[in-house]
């Protein structure tokens, strides 16, 4: 028997790093190159720029250079930032003391309310730390560093960490395969006659599983010909060129995700009502007539208001599934994410034997650090594993 939660007794690999970028795990792609444009995207906002030119103030660059060196963080990192600046700046005129030029102590003392009164963990001070350290101006002893380099700052949140080691779950908190047979009963089946809403909700979930991708990857498909192609053996996906993602790097291109057809994969005729790729085109020709000029893969389902998904609502959609299966069998749902998609279905891809390489490049993972230490839980060709492990396995653990 599994236990629960177990607490993790290794110290935090990345409690001592200067930095942390996230543009630093791999991302790769086949079919489909971006241009590299002279000019910044339309799309890029830049909020809280005087945040970050604070932390080069001997620099003389050009506004336009400047422009593209606050462009390096996406707009989600500069939101984070300017929101824990703006926590630390309350908490140092509650002190009376300047934010840009607090000492170390002073900065401790952030660090420990953060711990006691915000209950944060050590992973959420870190970036705190990196957040202070984007605008901060030195401290006045120049032994003591920078707030991203200072020792005494490193040892204090390994303290946290030593203090309050995060407890990890390896027992998923909801039930794979009993959501997954209940997608092969109504009102999900038979998908000519299902109700919209619970098409829409089926197709979004397996998606999610069948290729692990996150809620921005998902939301930034499209039915574009260059970016929807059916094939023999499955359809291939890929979002739209405007899309950057969170794990893409420089110079790598972004791999194709692809749905396969578990028609040769199948042991029984119920396997197939799980079938990804099904759900997928039997949703892509029932919402074909209801687009406008949109091109997104994922639309609203009101009558009469079908409009290009938000995120948000490919969130609430799968989270909406869980409950209603759970609801369903007159059970209580565990608090649930979205996200838990990506975590439930490469786990259980790993456990049922799928090559970890299959997992990395479903994930767009540079490497397996990143699944062991945050995924991972107890739980046409080599393309196809990945898929038939997460769904087709998993859901063969409970079948009746």
């Amino acid at each position: 028997m599994v236990p629960e939660t177990v607490l993790v007794s290794s110290t935090p690999g990345s409690v001592d790093r200067p930095a942390i970028q996230a543009s630093d795990l791999q991302g790769s792609v086949i079919s489909e190159q971006r241009p590299v444009s002279s000019q910044l995207p339309r799309s890029i906002k830049f909020g809280g720029v005087e945040n970050f030119k604070q932390s080069r103030p001997k620099k003389k660059f050009s506004p336009s250079a400047s422009r593209f060196i606050e462009g390096a963080r996406r707009p989600s990192t500069r939101k984070l930032y300017d929101s824990r600046i703006s926590a630390f700046r309350e908490w140092c005129k509650s002190k009376k003391i300047s934010a840009g030029s607090a000492s170390v102590e002073k900065i401790a003392d952030f660090f420990v309310h953060l711990h006691k009164t915000k209950v944060c963990q050590y992973n959420t001070i870190m970036g705190y730390r990196l957040a202070i350290a984007s605008f901060h101006k030195g401290f006045v002893d120049s032994r003591d560093g920078t707030v991203s380099t200072n020792p005494d700052l490193s040892k204090l949140i390994k303290g946290i960490f030593n203090a309050s080691p995060p407890c990890r779950n390896l027992i998923p908190n909801w039930d794979l395969p009993s959501v997954l047979w209940k997608l092969c009963d109504p009102p999900f089946e038979p998908l000519s006659s299902s109700e919209l809403k619970f098409l829409t909700w089926k197709t979004a979930f397996l998606v999610a599983l069948a290729s692990a991708s996150r809620v921005g990857e998902l939301h930034a498909l499209s039915v574009d010909p260059s970016n929807f192609r059916k094939e023999r053996s499955g359809i291939r996906l890929l979002p739209n060129m405007n899309f950057l993602a969170k794990t893409q790097r420089i110079g790598k291109t972004w791999t194709p995700i692809y749905i396969p057809k578990f028609n040769n994969m199948a042991s029984d005729p119920k396997d197939l009502l799980l079938c990804s790729c099904r759900a997928l085109d039997a949703y892509n020709d029932r919402t074909k007539n209801l687009r406008t000029n949109e091109s997104q893969l994922f639309i609203t389902y009101q009558e009469g208001y079908h409009k290009p998904a938000a995120k948000s609502s490919l969130s609430r959609w799968i989270v909406s599934l869980l409950k209603y299966v759970y609801e369903a069998r007159g059970r209580d749902l565990p608090v649930v994410r979205a996200h838990d998609t990506r975590k439930m279905s490469t786990s259980l891809a790993f456990f049922n034997r799928a090559p970890l390489k299959d997992i990395l490049k479903a994930t767009h993972w540079a490497s397996d650090n990143t699944f062991t230490t945050f995924y991972l839980k107890d739980v046409p060709t080599s393309e196809a594993s990945f898929a038939r492990s997460s769904i087709l396995l998993s859901s063969r653990q409970k079948k009746v």
